[in-house]
């Protein structure tokens, strides 16, 4: 089994697992809903959506996607790795599930952001990760304890958006080739 298929299966099972609970977030809005400077529509016109789940990774903080029309969208989940180790007992991939939520709206009255989007990447996560707990194994791979969380707070990543990521160990069992050199 390879570290890619792995990343598929558990991106298949937070899918399906947003899917069947229903699970939506403020979505940001269509691009034609944008004037110049990329003010959101009025809170009333606001869109909620099941995050979408890819296999991926966040670009690195100095990425600047400078591409005529194009615009950021959440929410999102994806699921990556950090690295993996294998020997003939089996291999371990460190899973990184990462999370985007999305929320342009200010406390009335003000100018302060009311930070809902740090709020439901949280609130992603902790429903991510208990759905992890719940399964403990996913065809032939295992979660390693614990399940580490996080929330992504540089500079680079800042309101309307909020980051956060889901950190574990995935084991699987591979197939060793049979020992040419040992008869019973």
């Amino acid at each position: 089994m390879t570290p890619y298929m792995i990343l598929n299966r558990i991106r298949e099972y937070i899918e399906e697992k947003l899917e069947e609970h229903n699970y939506r977030l403020r979505a940001t809005p269509p691009n034609e809903a944008q004037d110049q400077e990329g003010a959101a529509p009025q809170p009333d016109a606001d869109r909620y959506t099941v995050p979408g789940v890819y296999v991926g990774g966040l670009p690195h903080s100095n990425f600047m996607a400078d591409l005529p029309g194009q615009f950021f969208r959440a929410p999102y989940v994806l699921v990556g790795m950090e690295e993996a180790e294998e020997d003939y007992d089996g291999g371990v991939v460190g899973i990184l599930v990462q999370v985007c939520a999305y929320s342009e709206i200010d406390y009335d009255n003000s100018n302060v952001p009311d930070y809902q989007a740090f709020l439901d990447a949280l609130n992603l996560l902790q429903f991510l990760k208990d759905k992890l707990i719940m399964q403990w194994t996913l065809e032939g791979t295992a979660w390693k304890k614990p399940i580490r969380m996080g929330m992504y707070t540089s500079q680079a990543m800042t309101w309307p958006f909020a980051f956060g990521y889901l950190a574990f160990d995935a084991e699987l069992v591979s197939e060793a080739p049979s020992n040419i050199l040992f008869k019973e």
